[in-house]
């Protein structure tokens, strides 16, 4: 099996010592409504083998996927519902997740090098782009363009990471390196079509680069505040929000202007040492708890208490919703 460094770092955030491997039942409800959390119990149905979806994923508006990097599955849940209403199957090391506009939901499947496609509530994939020698870890979509942006970790073989755009989500990519960066975390586009990525290097761990709208290069971004580039980071709408590493129960917002982002304010997520990634999705921010292997919703961008909590998973690792055009 390939090693994955990013990952690995990833996965611990805040320490994370042996995780558990993952479990599943047959169309449980895999939620907990209310900020109380409830018993961690697993169903006990009989787990379904292979991809599976009911026929309701289609028709729901909205759907949380969740990729596990201990059951090599993604998770697909009902929103607000917090019911389990279909598994993806058939991934080595599903980690990072994205949407675009019309719902598609892409997967960063870390291990393999590659990047799988699905239509909303759809349980086999409508597209499988290759990303040769490289680990892929985060992605996202351009919203002006319907470029796919992902990152890649460094792989001896090919030399360092980079960010890999596939242009209109399709194809080959074109590959973007920067000097100083030798391994990329994650990326998020803005709504306006910048593309904002993090990495590190040796000696050098808080490491922001941006591909301007229509630019041919990346360029040095400079945080006014230390947070690790190896972390996951998402466009809230109007700020850059990126998770801080340590204890990684943190999420800063920035405002861009050029290649400056000024730190407008922090959320903290009460009893949330070790997230992975998360996702924001009309006032809720999604992130995977490795500590108590759940993922746990919050008010956004206010934070605090967890107001549901959706367990039954091993090690949650990616997170996005994909909304019903």
């Amino acid at each position: 099996m390939k090693s994955l460094g990013v990952t690995r770092y990833a996965l611990t955030l805040g320490g994370a010592a042996a995780l558990l491997a993952a479990c599943g039942g047959s169309q449980p409800p895999i939620g907990a409504p209310g900020g109380i959390p409830q018993s961690h119990t697993i169903s006990t149905n009989m787990k379904r083998t292979g991809s599976w979806m009911l026929p309701e994923a289609k028709h729901a508006s909205q759907l949380l996927y969740v990729s596990d990097y201990g059951s090599n599955q993604v998770s697909v849940v009902k929103l607000p519902q917090g019911k389990l209403i279909g598994e993806l199957d058939g991934f080595d090391g599903p980690f990072g997740e994205c949407t675009d506009l019309a719902g598609d939901v892409f997967v960063a499947d870390s291990q393999a090098g590659q990047i799988w496609e699905y239509a909303h509530g759809a349980n086999s994939p409508k597209d499988i782009l290759i990303d040769t020698h490289y680990y892929p870890l985060g992605c996202s979509v351009d919203p002006v363009t319907g470029n796919l942006a992902v990152t890649n970790e460094i792989d001896t073989s090919a030399g360092p990471g980079n960010v890999a755009i596939f242009e209109k989500a399709r194809g080959k990519p074109k590959y973007y390196f920067d000097a100083a960066i030798t391994q990329f975390g994650f990326c998020t586009y803005d709504d306006a079509g910048n593309l904002y990525a993090g990495g590190s290097a040796s000696g050098a761990q808080h490491l922001f680069a941006e591909l301007p709208k229509h630019g041919k290069r990346l360029t040095a971004l400079t945080l006014n505040a230390t947070v690790s580039g190896l972390s996951p980071m998402r466009w809230d709408g109007e700020d850059l929000a990126i998770l801080d590493g340590d204890p990684g129960s943190l999420i800063y917002r920035f405002s861009i202007t050029g290649s400056t982002g000024t730190e407008v304010g922090i959320l903290r997520l009460q009893k949330a040492t070790e997230i992975s990634d998360f996702a924001i999705q009309n006032g809720t921010l999604y992130a995977p708890l490795l500590n108590k292997n759940e993922v746990g919703a919050y008010a956004y961008p206010d934070g605090g208490k967890t107001v549901k909590i959706f367990f039954g998973f091993g090690e949650p690792a990616g997170t996005a919703v994909s909304i019903l055009p």
